[in-house]
C-alpha cells in the first residue's frame, strides 16, 4: 500500500469518519476552517428527532381534528415529549386538572348562590301580593 494515499483515498478517509480525527489533528495550525469543521462534524444529526417531532405532531392531526392552532399544537406536542421523558411527575397534571376543576365549581357555586341572594332579595322588596291571595281575597268578595 502507498506510503501517501491519493487524493481520492484521502477524501474517502475523510468522507467515511476520519474527519473529526484530521481536524483535530490540525489544530496546532488554529485556523477557522478548523474550527468550523469540528463544530460541522461534530453536530449530531437531527433529522431523525425532527422526523420523529412531526410524526408524533402528525398524530394529532385528526379529521376531527384538523383546524388546531399551530400554538396549540405546539404546546400538545410538548407536553407529550415531557410525559414521555417522564420530566413531568405522574399524576401532576391530573392534580392540576382536578384543582382548576374543583376550583371553577366553587366559583360557580358561589356566583349561584350571590344569584339566589339578589333574586330573592329583590323579589321580596318588589313584590306584591301572592296570586294565592288574590284569589282568596277576590273570592271572599
Amino acid at each position: 500500500m502507498d506510503r501517501f494515499p491519493s487524493s481520492k483515498a484521502r477524501w474517502l478517509m475523510l468522507y467515511l469518519g476520519g474527519g473529526i480525527r484530521n481536524a483535530s489533528d490540525q489544530t496546532t495550525v488554529a485556523s477557522p476552517d478548523t474550527d468550523l469543521a469540528l463544530d460541522v462534524f461534530a453536530a449530531p444529526a437531527t433529522s431523525v428527532d425532527v422526523e420523529r417531532l412531526f410524526s408524533k405532531a402528525g398524530h394529532h392531526i385528526t379529521p376531527l381534528r384538523h383546524r388546531l392552532k399551530a400554538i396549540k399544537l405546539g404546546q400538545m406536542v410538548t407536553v407529550g415529549a415531557w410525559c414521555r421523558e417522564l420530566w413531568i411527575p405522574e399524576g401532576m397534571l391530573a392534580n392540576y386538572h382536578f384543582e382548576k376543576q374543583r376550583k371553577e365549581q366553587e366559583l360557580a357555586k358561589a356566583k349561584r348562590a350571590r344569584a339566589a341572594a339578589d333574586t330573592s332579595a329583590e323579589g321580596d322588596e318588589d313584590a306584591g301580593p301572592s296570586k294565592r291571595s288574590r284569589l282568596g281575597d277576590a273570592a271572599e268578595n
